[in-house]
């Protein structure tokens, strides 16, 4: 099928976006913060723009856009209830945009192509082997000229002797290599076949690769997406192959977690965020009497997101084991999404909804 030169334009772009999501510390100019840690958000955020077409045919876009939408509904509740305040109004408008940006494969989910994705998937997982070898093992092959670019100021120096890429640090490099792995599996995998040791083969490629960069958040993702696989068949002898990744979190990182657990940093920040905004909806779901728009944000934000998302959720075929353990892995390492990191989580989301829907639903999205 010949597609209009408006769409080629936004595969393009969106494809080039996913690609640069590679390069996530450059941080310049820095007054864009988040929008600026990457150059693949612009990219990103140009191929919004040309899929505005797909509004009224595309659900998951559609879907997207009410997510967006309902953030700028719960912030304008807020200014007329408190009157108007213009550094709120800034604040409202620029985290929009930013959700316009995490949001993207979502909202641009007809820009997904096969061919084109998997070419964008496997050159951006070579640029991180490049960028492992000349960044982190081998720094003196680096030119300084070009470390300022790649890297915002604060960012140049690395305390952690792990792998960190060209990300900001380990563990962001870890979920974006394991989630485009994953991605590139699920795309391999879509129209085939399902054979369970041939797929629990490519999942353990990922979390050999996940050891080998030595973040313990996305070793523990793998490994509750390893374990559904195994304990679904009751294949109990295959659980060996979690020991590796136990002992790697137990023996090498037990310092690391219990110095994240002390000092309130990293996963164990997100996790107890998580959990306790479950206790404060439970405690006040009106949201009212918070500081600032957090409440509010809370209240009418996290509704919005509970319904919309399991919109999306109930599309995907859960009697599929692939697409089930891959709604396991991205849904556990949302845990750990931090700004950028949610244009790889919705990726695989969006993914899995094109790919792996309910059959009766295939021809609706």
């Amino acid at each position: 099928m010949k597609l209009k030169p408006r769409i080629k334009t936004g595969i393009i772009l969106f494809n080039i976006g996913v690609i640069l999501q590679v390069f996530g510390a450059v941080y310049q100019p820095t007054e864009l913060g988040y929008l600026a840690s990457s150059p693949g958000n612009i990219f990103l955020l140009i191929s919004i723009v040309f899929s505005f077409d797909s509004i009224k045919t595309n659900l998951v876009s559609r879907l997207g856009w009410t997510l967006v939408a309902c953030g700028y509904l719960a912030s304008t509740v807020s200014l007329l209830f408190f009157g108007y305040n213009e550094l709120y109004a800034l604040k409202t408008l620029n985290l929009g945009v930013l959700n316009a940006l995490w949001l993207s494969p979502l909202i641009c989910s007809n820009f997904i192509v096969t061919t084109g994705l998997k070419r964008s998937l496997i050159l951006a997982l070579l640029i991180c082997g490049g960028a492992v070898f000349t960044s982190d093992i081998f720094p003196a092959l680096l030119p300084d000229g070009l470390r300022r670019l790649i890297f915002a100021e604060r960012l140049s120096n690395y305390w952690d002797v792990r792998m960190r890429g060209f990300m900001t640090e380990t563990s962001h490099l870890a979920w974006l290599v394991s989630r485009y792995l994953l991605i590139l599996i699920l795309l391999n995998e879509s129209g085939r076949k399902y054979q369970s040791y041939r797929f629990l083969a490519s999942m353990v490629l990922v979390a050999t690769v996940v050891l080998l960069i030595g973040s313990k958040g996305a070793a523990f993702g793998v490994a509750i997406t390893l374990a559904s696989i195994i304990f679904d068949k009751r294949r109990w002898y295959l659980a060996l192959l979690l020991l590796p990744m136990a002992a790697f979190v137990l023996v090498y990182q037990f310092d690391s977690i219990i110095f994240d657990v002390e000092n309130r940093t990293s996963t164990a920040t997100r996790t107890g965020l998580a959990l306790a905004s479950i206790f404060a909806f439970a405690d006040n779901p009106i949201g009212w009497g918070y500081y600032g728009f957090y409440g509010v944000l809370r209240e009418a934000g996290m509704k919005a997101i509970g319904i919309v998302v399991s919109r999306l959720v109930s599309r995907v075929d859960l009697s599929d084991p692939r697409a089930r353990s891959g709604l396991i892995f991205f849904m556990v390492s949302g845990l750990s999404c931090s700004g950028n990191e949610s244009i790889g989580f919705f990726l695989g989301l969006a993914v899995l909804i094109k790919y792996y829907s309910k059959k009766q639903l295939r021809d609706k999205i």
